[in-house]
């Protein structure tokens, strides 16, 4: 059994890998000779910090299910999965309503505009990234705590 606490710091860990990943491909995206726009350290730096606030209240939310989810083997690492997968572009959708309903818009304005789309894909991008790697790393700190338990009921049975 994987205690709270490690599962925690796994799905720490899984948000900032997946950050990252996806950070690494936006800047090596603009950085492209052959991309249509210049990319200034402004952009970067403001992007970076889009990401890490969003990454770090997405995490803050996804902790209830973190903690829920014990057992990640057959029907439920998709069901996790999905969940995962669809956190990220729920919180961003939910940012972008709250905002077109807060701010005086005028009569013309779309709430889903096309300046918008590539901050929610890049929510789902980071979000199922995020699912996937932490699903996998808790199955492998599964495996080992099991085998671990294993090895303590062998010694125990041959002592």
């Amino acid at each position: 059994m994987v205690s709270w606490w490690e599962r925690v710091l796994l799905s720490l860990a899984s948000v900032v890998m997946a950050a990252l990943v996806c950070l690494a491909y936006v800047l090596l995206q603009g950085a492209l000779p052959w991309h249509r726009g210049n990319v200034q350290a402004s952009d970067l730096i403001f992007t970076g910090g889009f990401v890490a606030f969003f990454c770090a209240l997405g995490w803050v939310l996804s902790v209830p299910v973190v903690l829920l989810a014990r057992h990640v083997y057959g029907w439920r690492l998709w069901v996790y999965l999905g969940l995962g997968s669809c956190a990220g572009t729920m919180l961003m959708l939910a940012v972008i309503a709250f905002l077109y309903f807060s701010v005086p818009q005028s009569p013309n304005a779309h709430l889903f505009g096309p300046e918008l789309r590539p901050l929610v894909y890049l929510a789902t991008a980071i979000s199922t990234l995020t699912a996937l790697i932490y699903l996998f790393l808790l199955r492998r700190a599964q495996a080992k705590a099991l085998l671990k338990g294993r090895a303590k009921t062998d010694s125990v049975r041959s002592g």
